[in-house]
């Protein structure tokens, strides 16, 4: 329901709805349904337990942030609809509001058009003068069996807010466009082709500067499902007003090599930023890998790696190489009770996450959850203080219970 129309990644307004900014409620109330046969409604009010600390909020001595969420949506043609978003949020005498449309609509089998719009009213404290700013996005998208265009647009002003949404980045205006036509040689081993190009320009409002991201891509699909990915790309990025060099390479496979086990890796090397006040040029590497062991349709075991690293370019210093370990085991007792345990290791903070959840779904609604989480570090207390060690010692600790029962009218 509060998914946005013409929002994806690779844009800076991802949503203008994030449920996770309602960090710790201390009461919530939500309410969603259909009026009618093309009519749907959704909205959420919670009071947030907020500290005045939290970096998102406005400082200020209230102990709660009131917060208010709605939702509209009309069903039009195929799976076309109408929409429209109001958000707001409270705390510390400041406040912002969110108010705008989207929209969905369906021109033809194989094309599609999605738009957005918005405004922001933002005060930092009681009394001050509110800053207005605007969003406005959209998408075309034409895809078949044998060729896949999209292009895309966005303009976000300087001064718009969304503290109730996810905003990367304020004070940008961009154009993307790719073209991806997919070939399907008469070969035993090359199944299917697809080249990529796609080519971006952004604006950096404040400090007037532009960015590039062109790239070059083939996607190879190999027997026994395997994809085999290759990409280049030139790009820059402004950070602090100056330009950056972005600018790298990436390999990336994927194969279901049995019925059970599914692997993949990928690589990436190029260019970097390092972000600090006064930030300076570097590069990294960015590995990814993972495998899933699945040898029924009760277990299923998963595991990955995430590892990135940046070398400074002025000294060819490596400043930091952090790596995440994390596995995940799930078994499905039978078709109303399954278990999972999840076990994370982070190298760069010699921390390790444990987490055991247990449920119960009767029907989708009717559910209850029993989870018990602890965090470790590699430290001892000695002598008053924490120090560095060679084990591992439980530093949190918490267990949650849920339930919820789903009552039809």
């Amino acid at each position: 329901m509060f998914q946005l129309a013409g929002a994806s990644d690779a844009k800076p307004l991802e949503a203008v709805v994030h449920t996770r900014t309602i960090v710790d409620p201390r009461v919530g109330f939500k309410l969603s349904g259909k009026v009618g046969t093309k009519d749907t409604i959704a909205s959420i009010f919670a009071l947030d337990e907020a500290p005045s600390s939290d970096p998102l909020l406005a400082p200020g001595t209230d102990r709660y942030a009131g917060n208010a969420i709605l939702r509209y949506k009309r069903s039009v043609a195929s799976d076309g609809y109408l929409g429209a978003f109001y958000t707001g949020r409270e705390y510390g005498g400041g406040s912002n509001h969110v108010a705008g449309a989207d929209a969905q609509i369906r021109l033809t089998k194989s094309s599609q058009l999605s738009l957005h719009g918005f405004g922001s009213w933002s005060k930092s404290e009681a009394g001050s003068d509110a800053a207005t700013g605007s969003a406005v996005g959209g998408d075309y998208i034409y895809d078949t069996r044998d060729l896949g265009i999209s292009v895309s647009f966005y303009d976000i002003s300087i001064d718009f807010r969304t503290d109730v949404g996810y905003l990367t980045r304020p004070g940008v205006a961009g154009l993307q466009a790719s073209v991806t036509p997919r070939l399907y040689p008469q070969s035993r081993f090359f199944r299917k082709v697809t080249p990529n190009l796609s080519a971006a320009v952004v604006k950096d409002l404040p400090s007037g500067l532009f960015e590039t991201n062109d790239a070059l891509g083939l996607t190879v699909l190999l027997p026994g499902n395997t994809t085999v990915q290759a990409l280049g790309r030139y790009s820059t990025e402004v950070f602090l007003g100056r330009r950056f060099a972005t600018s790298g390479g990436l390999v990336q496979v994927l194969s279901q090599m049995t019925k059970a086990l599914y692997v993949r890796g990928l690589y990436f090397r190029g260019g970097s930023i390092r972000y600090v006040a006064e930030p300076y040029q570097g590069f990294g590497n960015r590995v990814t890998g993972g495998l899933t062991f699945k040898p029924s349709e009760r277990f299923d075991l998963t595991g990955s790696l995430t590892y990135s690293d940046f070398t400074r370019s002025s000294t060819g210093e490596r400043e930091y190489a952090y790596a995440i370990w994390r596995g995940r085991l799930t078994y499905q007792i039978n078709k109303y009770l399954f278990v999972r345990g999840v076990a994370e290791y982070n190298a760069f903070r010699k921390e390790m996450l444990t987490d055991l959840l247990a449920s119960f779904t009767y029907i989708p609604g009717t559910v209850i959850q029993l989870g018990y989480g602890s965090l470790y570090d590699k430290t001892e207390w000695v002598d008053g203080a924490y120090r560095d060690a060679g084990r591992f010692l439980e530093m949190k600790r918490g267990l949650f219970f849920k339930a919820s029962y789903l009552w039809r009218l």
